[in-house]
């Protein structure tokens, strides 16, 4: 599993330390790197996460919270694209669940 994500090396490997889950994941990619020429909506970081696992773009499954960042995988070819701003339990979704139960 990987973290393709548009912040900067330091801070994504900082947060995943905090929440303790940085050991989750195989392959880490950041907007700051050489190997990613364009920012997100290119697929460039997407792309990139895929090789430094070795999987087949058309194998993977993306998850975003982002505009940028669904155009990105859509673009990449990636067997699917997961909004997680549609998932009952996203964080941001606090308001609705409360009113709707």
């Amino acid at each position: 599993m990987a973290v393709a994500s548009s912040g900067w090396r330091d801070h994504v490997i900082s947060g995943l330390t905090r929440v303790g889950i940085i050991d989750y994941f195989d392959a880490i990619v950041t907007a700051d790197e050489k190997e990613v020429a364009r920012p997100k909506p290119a697929p460039d970081i997407f792309l990139e996460a895929a090789k430094r696992l070795k999987v087949d773009p058309t194998k993977c499954v993306g998850f975003e919270d982002a505009d940028m960042g669904m155009q990105s995988i859509k673009s990449s070819g990636f067997l699917y694209a997961c909004d997680v701003r549609l998932l009952h339990d996203y964080p941001r979704n606090v308001e609705n669940r409360i009113i709707n139960e």
